[in-house]
Order: structure tokens, then sequence, then C-alpha cells
């Protein structure tokens, strides 16, 4: 086994051995309702004017955190170069929960003539990543960068959930996993995430994933559900 497999055994990292990992990807919640933070974003952009009808439809037909998600995926599955990306971002930016409302409220708010080109950029380079080889992986973290570089009140947590969502396309359940602040605390054990750890996360991450025969997305989920549930536990 060479050593690059064996990464995810240093005790740099934390991966908790009370997880029955599985390569499932596991619903966000047990609980058939939306989470607070989601019903936040849902309310603060159904109040904007540049808001879709349909858009705001769809948010009326949510029932849990879930729906969200695999409303994301299917538009990304059928998603065509040319295609509108606005109401993907929005979506993205609600499943992702209240720590995603500067974009909307900082700075103007939010304006798409602004991140139009920007996402196209960070998109089109997701859609050209076929694998998860150390290349890819530089690629992707320079065009995470650029991005938020270019557009304000946008952070790695945020910008790598979007990130996950489009490499899927191409990546299925290996995409690239999200590296928020759960993540950081827990694997990491990091204070918070930062771009500067995001490829060593990433590496640690493809390790322990490949020493457990899953993908990478259900290895995230099964790590985030796990370490959300006993942070927010009463």
């Amino acid at each position: 086994m060479s050593e690059s497999s064996k990464l995810h055994e240093s005790p740099k990292y934390f991966f908790p051995e009370e997880i029955t990992y599985s390569d499932k990807v596991v619903a966000l919640s047990d609980i058939d309702e939306l989470s607070k933070s989601v019903k936040f974003m849902i309310t603060l952009l159904s109040k904007r004017d540049d808001i879709s009808n349909e858009l705001k439809e769809l948010f009326d037909g949510f029932k849990k955190d879930d729906d969200v998600e695999d409303v994301v995926v299917k538009r990304i599955e059928n998603y065509n170069l040319g295609d509108d990306l606005q109401e993907i971002f929005h979506l993205i930016q609600v499943w992702g929960g209240m720590a995603g409302r500067g974009i909307y409220i900082f700075n103007g708010g939010f304006n798409w003539s602004k991140i139009r080109e920007p996402y196209e950029e960070l998109i089109n380079c997701c859609l050209d990543v076929k694998d998860i080889e150390l290349e890819s992986l530089n690629r992707i973290i320079y065009a995470i960068d650029k991005f938020c570089k270019s557009v304000s009140n946008m952070n790695i947590a945020f910008i790598t959930k979007h990130t996950r969502f489009w490499l899927r396309k191409t990546l299925k359940d290996n995409a690239l996993p999200i590296y928020d602040r759960i993540m950081a605390v827990w694997v990491m054990r990091k204070s918070e995430p930062q771009i500067k750890d995001l490829a060593e996360y990433w590496k640690v991450m493809i390790s322990k994933a490949e020493s457990l025969s899953i993908g990478l997305v259900p290895l995230e989920r099964h790590i985030f559900k796990y370490a959300y549930e006993l942070t927010n536990k009463k």
C-alpha cells in the first residue's frame, strides 16, 4: 500500500469510528421537514423581486432539505452549455442554508450580472474535470480561488458546495467533497476551512474513501450528518 493511500491513518486527521460507512448518500435528516436554516433562505429569497414566480412556487413545494438537493442534482444532470444558471445558483445557496445569506444582503445585495461570468468559468472548470488526480484537484482549487476573489461574500465553504454539485455531473459519487466548518473541525482538526488546506483535505478524504471502497460524496455525507447531529444535540 502506498504512503498516499495510508494518508487517512495519520493522527492529524479524524474519522469517527462510530459511523457505519456505506456507499449510500444518506439523507441529510431523518425528520420530514425543512431545517430552520433552509427555511430562512427560502424566506429571504421569496421576498426578492428578481426571483421568478416559478422558483418561488418550487420553494413552496419543498418539504425537507433533501428535496432541494434532489432538484439541484436533476437540473445539473440536464444542464447543457448555454442554459440559464441563475436558478441553479439560488437553489444551491438555499440548500446550503443561512450561512450563504451574505451574497444577498451585503455590498448592495445580489447582482447576477457581476456573478454570471465568474460562475460560468467555475462550473466549466468542474465540467472539464474527469478524474480526481492531483492535477485535477489543483485545477479546481485554482478556479475556486479565482471565483472567491471575483465575487464578494462567497467563502470556500459555499463555493465547494457549488463545485461538489457540478462535479457530480461527471464524477458522480466521487465528486470532490464540500469543505465547510464542520468538515474542517472534525476531519482536519482546524478551526475553519481555508483554501490553503483544501488540497490536503481532498487528498485525505480520497485516501479514506479508497480504504472503505466507497465514493467521496457518501463519505462526506456520513461524516457531516454524524458531526452535525452531535454538534446540535440538545
